[in-house]
């Protein structure tokens, strides 16, 4: 037999098994009892909802935490579930760790939980359990059916795969070597492999149990008792190339389910499954719902899922977001927690709540936030929401408008997952910032745009929102201490121009209308400004009438809060070279692309362009400059082309593109 050794990491293990709670057949949810005269029982499941009905009949009303029949250890309470507890009278639970979220949902729940009782002790405080007693039907059907996940063994410990308990089963395979390496390498393998084992402690199992019903055959199941932590798993290579193995927890662990692809790197960069928070930040809150967005940035996104805390507080202040850092850090850590997938809505209850958000297939994904009868909420994050960004701002509100943190600071989960090796600061003076040829845009005819000059004339933008291969400005006040400045307000103002052309700062809001910060076209002036407010982070776009190297100056101003005196920081540059668009090149907008004739205030709308032989055409359509629709297609034909539109108008506004496909 091939003795060559070959390894996997084993994290967190706890143990092996299920509970027994949850197991129980009954009914498909819980139907309350006829309201009695001592109150609302609220049970956690079936059969001790069968004791309290036992004792007690209907001189109580009796609920169920699970309104279907989820197995206990699975189990995690929704905002509303928790709503419901805090409503009832006394709350009875079965105990001895069968329940992994009880313990933490009333300790969240604070001053408003009820009175709450197990109903079930182990003789004489013993900690003990019989294992052979315990369901292995879990085990057994996740071996059977999964979900499954390929990992492969390695023969070096420090690129060995990580497994966690988590519920999912693993089909392990041996790498394959070539019989040179097999017979070359076996002697120095094995030396290696005995050098190892002086590293390791070797654990044995508490028990063993062979063939148990219902598992597949050959099926073996060892417990071990594991303090948690990283274990290494040794296999011996024989007549088999590959094997499935399941991990679970047991004693009330709580196995999180589909994590989404956290794989060989969840290790490297997330710590432990679910580490404290990374980010928080406490917001004023003036409408009854939010949206909290995530976005894919570079094609993916920056993390499949991610927990997030909701506290609703009535005083969001910064004093408050760290007064609730201990109770934020024990629900982002803790077993309790809904999972909401894209699209779907956010409740926090009164003493807060975690979420576990799982992004969609798309590019975008955004979760609802119920915020009525809210003024103010603490949200703490176990990524940074900046990580998810590409045109679109992580928090608005119904209308659109994003939403700026009152104060935010880093939590101390330790989670990156954009690395970048060592950061360099450079002076600003010293970067060329290029605007590349793709930049290059016609002047929409909308009169709005008028401040950029005439209608079709070629200019040079770097978008506000994100666009692949040009580059992505923003200003931000993240670090600026609040209280320095009167109301917090700060301005970012132009000093100079030095280029070919005018430079322009400018924000289309959600009609899609511009609103000019900057315009070195009608002279530089007190104007020229950008008003912002310490803590504060958006996106512009900043535009050239001409290609060439410009060299454009600013500063900063705002007047201090202790005696309202005006400050100003010292002038600093930003240097661009803007490239020129290649007229050669159709995809820049040139003018055998340009719109030649169209319709203005008839229905539908008809417009014209050139075109040439052989080339195709995509006509598309957006109504606020953000979010394009193709609507048409053209083939080229040498000649004048005409397309006419004819959807309803469902927006007052409506802008048109051409693109060669």
């Amino acid at each position: 037999m091939n003795s060559n050794s070959y390894r996997v990491v084993l994290v967190s293990l706890l143990m092996i098994f299920s509970s027994l709670a949850g197991c129980l057949e009954g009914d498909e949810g819980s139907s309350p009892s006829e309201q009695g005269k001592y109150g609302t029982v609220m049970v956690s499941t079936y059969h001790v909802a069968e004791l309290v009905n036992a004792v007690a009949g209907t001189t109580v009303n009796v609920e169920m935490m699970s309104e279907s029949n989820i197995p206990v250890h699975d189990y995690a309470p929704s905002a509303q579930d928790i709503v419901r507890l805090q409503g009832s009278d006394v709350f009875f639970y079965h105990g001895l760790g069968l329940e992994p979220w009880v313990d933490s949902t009333l300790e969240a729940m604070g001053d408003a939980a009820p009175t709450a009782i197990g109903t079930h002790a182990m003789p004489g405080n013993e900690a003990t359990l019989d294992y052979e007693g315990i369901l292995v039907t879990e085990l057994c059907e996740l071996l059977t059916a999964g979900p499954y996940e390929s990992t492969a063994l390695s023969m070096d410990e420090e690129d060995a795969s990580e497994i966690h308990a988590e519920y999912v089963a693993h089909t392990l395979s041996f790498p394959e070597m070539d019989d040179d390496h097999a017979d070359d390498d076996h002697g120095d393998d094995h030396d290696d492999h005995g050098d190892d084992h002086g590293d390791h402690g070797h654990a044995s199992p508490e028990e063993t149990i062979e063939d148990p019903v219902g598992c597949p055959a050959d099926t073996v199941i060892s417990i071990f008792h594991m303090e948690e932590g990283e274990y290494v798993l040794e296999f011996e290579e024989g007549d088999i190339h590959e094997f499935n193995m399941a991990v679970l927890k047991m004693n009330g662990g709580h196995a999180h389910h589909d994590h989404h692809g956290h794989g060989d790197d969840h290790g490297d960069d997330h710590g432990d499954d679910h580490g404290a928070f990374e980010w928080a930040g406490v917001f004023s809150i003036s409408d009854t719902t939010h949206t909290w967005s995530m976005q894919k940035v570079g094609g993916e996104y920056a993390d499949p899922t991610m927990r997030i805390v909701l506290i609703p507080t009535d005083t969001p202040t910064a004093e408050t977001l760290e007064s609730l850092e201990e109770k934020a850090e024990g629900l982002i850590t803790g077993d309790v927690y809904q999972v909401i997938e894209d699209g779907e809505l956010m409740k926090p209850a009164a003493g807060g709540s975690c979420f576990e958000l799982h992004v969609g297939a798309g590019a975008d994904s955004t979760f609802t936030i119920d915020t009525s009868g809210i003024s103010g909420l603490a949200i703490y994050a176990q990524h940074v929401p900046t990580e998810f960004e590409r045109d679109r701002h992580y928090l608005y509100d119904s209308k659109g408008t994003d939403i700026e943190p009152i104060a935010q600071e880093g939590g101390e989960g330790g989670h990156h997952h954009h690395h970048h090796g060592d950061l360099v600061v450079y002076s600003p003076s010293d970067v060329l910032l290029l605007v590349e040829s793709k930049a290059a845009k016609r002047i929409p005819s909308d009169p709005a745009f008028g401040f950029l000059g005439q209608p079709g004339d070629l200019f040079y933008e770097l978008p506000q929102h994100e666009e692949e291969g040009l580059l992505f400005l923003g200003i931000a006040t993240d670090e600026l201490e609040k209280g320095i400045f009167a109301g917090d307000q700060v301005q970012m103002n132009l000093t100079s121009v030095d280029g070919p052309g005018h430079v322009y700062l400018y924000a289309t809001d959600t009609f899609g209308s511009p609103v000019v910060m900057f315009n070195s076209a009608d002279g530089i002036s007190e104007a020229d400004k950008f008003v912002t407010k310490a803590g504060a982070h958006a996106h512009q776009s900043m535009a050239f009438s001409e290609p060439g190297t410009y060299r454009v100056g600013f500063d900063f101003s705002g007047k201090l809060a202790a005696n309202g005196e005006e400050t100003r920081s010292e002038k600093f540059e930003l240097l661009f070279e803007v490239e020129e668009a290649d007229h050669d090149d159709d995809s820049h907008g040139h003018d055998d692309l340009a719109i030649g004739a169209y319709s203005i205030g008839a229905s539908p709308f008809s417009l014209s362009f050139e075109t040439k032989a052989g080339l195709t055409y995509e006509i598309e359509a957006s109504h606020d400059l953000k979010k394009w629709e193709e609507i048409g297609e053209v083939k080229g034909n040498g000649g004048s082309v005409d397309f006419i539109d004819q959807r309803e108008a469902l927006f007052s506004k409506q802008y048109y593109r051409i693109k060669i496909k």
